[in-house]
């Protein structure tokens, strides 16, 4: 068991009690504490095994620690089980599907007898899913096209997921005998999400290999042997284990890396070369002699080339840039001085105002822009989102906080909703009093490309308007981009002068990494913010930046990596 692992039944248990109808007070109490979980910094586990209280955790009362002591202890649940058993199993299946969620599950169930994806598919095909209320033709196309995208992908993993594994993996092999343990592929490349891990270790092979597949989370052994081992845990995740000898160990990182297009290209400058590249070393094709194969960077020298970082290796120019010596020098998380996005219970967030600024203290941030929601969000706490009065009211709240505090600045800022028309959700003359105006999209996500584009640009020639917020509005594997002509919204943010978020959120990491690259291109300026909710959702940080160095960003590309003046002198240029 580990964090993700309890948060998985923690927000199954809300999913079940949702399909059932159960009350929407129980329901949030598991959601909220299945995200505290997944995202909290310390191992519930280890918490758990030295007698803490986890009901310092944020969300988390006596009823559902209790809970988690039963599952550390037990590996199982029995009110997890026993929910489980009263619902059909495939209707968790469903509810993986962008567009129905559990209302509409529940729905398909309980009137149609769907009890599973293929059921779902006949109800459509036969026309009664179209027969109940609320269940219309966008709905259902986007319904068909998810089941569509579950026939051809298998689940992928979110980088705080592959995390956990590969740390609790790192830890046991070390344990074992390793002296060196890498997760190379698409994680190493800090691919948003990624679909099985590659282990390159340094030790004995035969021992490691045997220890590997001997793990507790092992569910099946695909294979076994010395060169290779394959399993697939209990999690789902399929992991591969190769042990390398040290001398080849820079070659193994550079070719398991990848990504596919990379090495290709690099093996055709091998052989233009006269060498021959493999996961072994660096050749020379005539006489076999070995170049190069200890470190990566030897294995990149050999071929002429500067060290490309991992993240960059995805066939999209960076080549051509380490030959002629131009790759840039990319952005590092200790650059980033502030954060432009975070929420406090006057919205939906879940700590204090007060908690919010002390955890930006002590993550040494220079400062830290508050945004609750405008109306468009409910809070928890005080039923609808922030109006033009309580906006007012939060701004002196904060004012009265720097008081107190010399060592953060404390911006005061709003995440306002861009309506449907464009227009921001509240009155401009609140907004000029703000230090930070992020806006985002939160409904009418399904709007036609046109309109949605009319609607984005209208909202940046507000000249209040700071940040264009997670913009996509996506939620990977949950929910799909809203559909915008993004040639035009780069070009407007570009002459409005508002600054691209990057959203550090694990299941967000909007901008994807390829519009990163096209808008740094146009000249385009950047935010990194975790949209913390909570006070350990600051560390969601090192995501965004992975984003950022996957879009070829420099710290001077970046507004927040500037001190606390130059940012808010640079954060609205002057109108050309």
């Amino acid at each position: 068991m580990d964090n993700h692992s309890l948060a998985r039944v923690l927000h199954e248990i809300a999913d079940v009690l949702e399909i059932k109808g159960e009350s929407v007070f129980r329901i949030r109490s598991y959601r909220l504490a299945g995200e505290s979980i997944q995202t909290l910094t310390r191992d519930v586990v280890e918490m758990i095994r030295r007698g803490e209280k986890l009901q310092e955790v944020p969300g988390v009362g006596a009823g559902i620690a209790a809970k988690l002591q039963e599952l550390v202890a037990t590996g199982h649940s029995s009110y997890h089980e026993e929910l489980l058993a009263e619902v059909p199993a495939g209707l968790l299946e469903l509810l993986r599907l962008p567009g129905l969620g559990p209302k509409g599950v529940s729905l398909v169930w309980r009137k149609l007898g769907v009890t599973s994806a293929e059921d779902l598919e006949k109800a459509i095909a036969d026309g009664r899913f179209r027969s109940l209320p609320g269940m219309k033709e966008k709905k259902e196309a986007k319904i068909r096209k998810g089941l569509e995208a579950r026939r051809r992908i298998q689940r992928r993993f979110l980088l705080p997921e592959a995390e956990a594994v590969v740390a609790r993996l790192t830890r046991y092999l070390e344990g074992h005998g390793a002296t060196r343990v890498e997760a190379v592929g698409s994680f190493r490349r800090r691919r948003e999400s990624v679909g099985d891990l590659d282990l390159i270790v340094l030790g004995d092979a035969r021992a490691l290999s045997e220890a590997f597949v001997a793990h507790p989370d092992v569910k099946e052994v695909l294979g076994h042997g010395d060169a290779k081992s394959s399993v697939v845990l209990a999690s789902g995740i399929q992991v591969d284990l190769r042990p390398f000898a040290p001398e080849s160990l820079g070659a193994a990182l550079q070719y398991f890396t990848g990504s596919r297009d990379h090495n290709v290209r690099l093996r055709e400058r091998a052989v233009r070369r006269g060498l021959k590249l493999n996961e072994y070393g660096v050749f020379h094709a005539d006489t076999g002699e070995r170049l190069a194969g200890g470190t990566e960077e030897e294995v990149y020298a050999a071929l002429g080339l500067g060290f490309i970082p991992p993240e960059l290796r995805e066939d999209r120019g960076e080549i051509a840039a380490a030959e002629a010596g131009t790759l840039p020098r990319l952005l590092e998380a200790a650059e980033v001085r502030g954060d432009l996005h975070a929420h406090t219970q006057e919205s939906d967030g879940r700590d204090t105002l007060e908690a919010m600024v002390q955890a930006a203290r002590r993550r040494g941030l220079r400062y830290l822009a508050i945004t609750d929601h405008s109306r468009a969000i409910p809070s928890p706490k005080r039923g609808l989102g922030m109006d033009e009065a309580r906006c007012l009211e939060h701004l002196a709240r904060i004012r009265a906080l720097q008081q107190a505090v010399s060592d953060l600045r404390i911006l005061a800022g709003i995440e306002v909703d861009i309506l449907p028309d464009g227009r921001l959700d509240m009155a401009d003359e609140v907004l000029a009093r703000l230090d930070v105006v992020v806006g985002s999209l939160h409904s009418r996500l399904n709007m036609e490309r046109e309109e949605m584009t009319a609607r984005v640009v209208r909202a940046f020639e507000n000249p209040h308007l700071d940040v264009w917020g997670h913009p996509l509005a996506r939620l990977l594997g949950k929910r799909d981009p809203v559909s915008v002509d993004l040639d035009r919204a780069i070009e407007a943010a570009a002459r409005h002068g508002v600054a691209l978020e990057i959203n550090c959120q694990p299941d967000r990491l909007d901008l994807p990494d390829a519009l990163v690259h096209s808008a740094r291109q146009r000249g385009v300026r950047f935010v990194i913010s975790t949209d913390s909710h909570a006070v350990h959702e600051f560390d969601n940080l090192r995501y965004g930046v992975d984003q950022a160095r996957r879009g070829w960003l420099r710290a001077e590309d970046v507004l927040n990596t500037r001190d606390t003046q130059d940012f808010l002198a640079g954060l609205r240029p002057p109108a050309a």
